[in-house]
């Protein structure tokens, strides 16, 4: 299983990032694709171990790249992230307007279904149109 590394500080470069986790190559063998992909989502290196010590390391791409196209590849994450962002408000606008219309069409029906009732007779003494009457007041 992967763990985090025990290796000192100053082993590891500055310019890599601080998440590492160490996987002996048997295992790497077995879910290299995982741990590619796990590696580049979260930006980490992982390294391979053979007997206990490292032999080779999986990298980020953007952590691989120079400062520039790195800086170059954030600006382009960050914009895709702002107009995702842009997406969900307005789709939450949107879900916010079409609940407050659907309310309000669900408040109009009740009120008319209580116009019915109440003008029934043979209701006006029931226990339990009494008691819906009561529940419902403050929707009315």
């Amino acid at each position: 299983m992967a763990q985090p590394s025990s290796m000192p500080a100053r082993a590891i470069p500055s310019s890599v990032p601080a998440r590492v986790v160490e996987v002996p190559l048997h295992e790497a063998r077995v879910r290299l694709t995982a741990l590619a992909r796990m590696t580049n989502l979260a930006g980490g290196v992982t390294i391979l171990t053979d007997g206990g010590k490292p032999v080779a390391a999986l990298v980020a791409v953007d952590a691989a790249r120079s400062r520039q196209e790195a800086g170059a590849a954030a600006a382009q994450h960050e914009a895709a992230a702002r107009g995702w962002q842009q997406r969900l408000e307005t789709m939450r606008d949107n879900l916010r307007a079409q609940h407050q219309r659907r309310v309000g069409e669900l408040q109009t029906a009740l009120a008319a279904a209580w116009q019915v009732i109440d003008r029934l007779p043979r209701y006006a003494q029931d226990r339990d149109v009494e008691q819906l009457r009561a529940q419902h007041r403050d929707l009315r």
